[in-house]
Order: structure tokens, then C-alpha cells, then sequence
């Protein structure tokens, strides 16, 4: 997320990791409407946290090809 933030700036804006995790998994996770007192519903996306090993992989695929398509190539980290 932090090379999200670092090199893309849709429509010249810039986000914080924390806005391009959000925005990732909301879109490839999905969200849960939030009632909130007062009547407001928000939406959360699903948390990365409850993923297996397996899905946690799929949504870095996806977030990958996604982040290629706008010219942006994420490091692979070697431990």
C-alpha cells in the first residue's frame, strides 16, 4: 500500500496506505452496511485479518494486477 501511495495520484490526488487498503478491499472483498445510531449506514469492507493463507494471496493477486494496470509494479518482499 505504501508504494500505492508513493507513485499513483489519481486525478492528481494523493492517498494514504491506510485509504488504498480500504479501497482494495472494499473492492475486492466486498463491504458490510453499518447501521449507525441516528439512521447513517456506512459501508466497511470485509477485514483483511479474517483471511486464510489462501485468500489473503488472492486478494495481493488481485491487488497486483490491479496496481499493473495503472503502471504501478509492487516489490516482492523476500524474507
Amino acid at each position: 500500500m505504501h508504494t500505492l501511495a508513493d507513485k499513483l495520484r489519481p486525478e492528481g490526488v494523493s492517498y494514504t496506505p491506510e485509504t488504498w487498503h480500504l479501497y482494495l478491499a472494499s473492492r475486492f472483498l466486498g463491504c458490510d452496511e453499518i447501521a449507525l445510531p441516528g439512521g447513517k449506514v456506512i459501508q466497511r469492507p470485509h477485514k483483511t485479518s479474517a483471511l486464510d493463507v489462501t485468500e489473503f494471496n488472492d486478494l495481493m493477486t488481485k491487488a497486483e494486477a490491479w496496481a499493473a494496470e495503472h503502471n504501478v509494479w509492487l516489490e516482492e518482499f523476500v524474507e
